[in-house]
């Protein structure tokens, strides 16, 4: 596989973790934003697997909404029937400083080949409605990371947790997302290496990578 081999694989959405992630987001983004701005403290629970979206909203022991929606992403995950994403969320919407606390982010599976494993996301959150793209911002950026991780031990068969190629595209994925946001690549830089969603040892090649695919 690739670091400069083949610069189109960083370049196709069909591989790319925001892609999976942003078109799953879209489903449930209305409804999410509308119960953040509805009520003062809400648990949510995005379930994204080959079979669908499932989406629930819990506020002081009541259910808002439990729905789920069929989710046609065409992307290279698509193709792994038993893997699943989980995203758990508290969010107090009722301060005006915002603050995060994530509890949980990480893609494992088991042992056994046929065992294409789970990216776990748990967090919790203080804002309003205002800061809504800062929160967007910091899930999307998390995620992607253990997503692309589960690409490249799922479709490009690598060992994530060793392999240096696997390392790079995780982070230029998550440098990509970031701009999304910031659209500035040096606040992108000092987001990402503040809070340790990259490393600073691989800024110069992330940097490489950007200059040559933008050519």
């Amino acid at each position: 596989m690739f670091i400069f081999e083949d610069l189109n694989i960083y370049k196709k959405k069909y591989f790319r973790s925001y892609d999976y992630l942003n078109k799953a987001w879209d489903v449930i983004e209305t409804k999410l934003i509308y119960f953040i701005g509805m009520l003062n403290n809400i648990n949510v629970s995005i379930i994204i697997d080959s079979s669908g979206i499932h989406f629930t909203v819990t506020s002081n022991f009541k259910t808002y909404t439990s729905t789920e929606k069929i989710f046609n992403a065409n992307h290279c995950l698509s193709l792994c029937d038993y893997f699943y994403i989980e995203i758990e969320l508290n969010i107090i919407t009722s301060y005006k400083e915002f603050s995060c606390e994530i509890e949980k982010n990480t893609f494992y599976h088991g042992n056994r080949k046929n065992d294409e494993g789970v990216v776990e996301f748990h967090a919790n959150f203080c804002f309003n409605l205002s800061d809504y793209l800062k929160f967007k911002e910091i899930v999307f950026t998390n995620i992607v990371k253990e997503i692309q991780a589960s690409i490249n031990r799922n479709v490009f068969h690598l060992d994530y947790e060793s392999n240096i190629k696997s390392k790079i595209d995780e982070e230029f994925e998550c440098l990509m997302t970031s701009l999304l946001f910031k659209k500035d690549l040096t606040k992108s830089f000092k987001y990402l290496e503040k809070n340790k969603i990259i490393s600073e040892e691989r800024k110069d090649i992330l940097l490489k990578i950007k200059e040559l695919i933008d050519e």
